[in-house]
């Protein structure tokens, strides 16, 4: 079966520590169990900058704390190395479980979406909308490799 637009199964190993590492220091920078943001501030190009208490500005060098632009990045990379890699023994059916996995986090994330725009407010709205950059794809890595090993572990039993 020809599939196109996966990666090589080779990069899966990476793509796991990537994305899990990225989870992990995200979380622990979120909860400020570790704080190092002011040693990762970094001059960088801003296409549109706006501060609380500022004009906004354009095209325009600025000093930011990266990390949370680094682990964004990461986790989004990660995610597509695991979640878009090829599997040992790519098949029809393994295509078919990417499919409905991909299809049922479209699901789920909108329904989320759905429940967190009705019951939650204020900045912790403004924070689930920065998170829900993520879910999607974390919803289809957690279902689609769950999907997998089920199906694995029932194959095993057949035997």
């Amino acid at each position: 079966m020809k599939t196109r637009f996966l990666l090589p199964h080779g990069v899966k190993p990476i793509g796991w520590v990537v994305f899990i590492t990225a989870i992990i220091i995200g979380f622990l920078s979120e909860f400020e169990v570790i704080d190092f943001m002011d040693s990762l501030k970094a001059p960088v190009f801003a296409i549109y900058n706006s501060d609380l208490f500022e004009k906004p500005s354009y095209f325009k060098i600025i000093e930011n704390e990266i990390l949370d632009e680094l682990i964004t990045i990461l986790v989004i990379i990660g995610g597509i190395l695991v979640g878009f890699s090829k599997v040992k023994t790519e098949d029809e059916f393994t295509m078919q479980l990417r499919s409905e996995s991909l299809i049922w986090a479209f699901y789920v994330s909108s329904a989320l979406n759905i429940i967190i725009t009705v019951f939650v407010y204020g900045s912790a709205y403004f924070s689930f909308l920065v998170y829900n950059l993520f879910f999607q794809l974390i919803f289809f890595v957690l279902r689609f490799h769950y999907a997998l090993y089920k199906s694995q572990k029932e194959l095993s039993y057949e035997e």
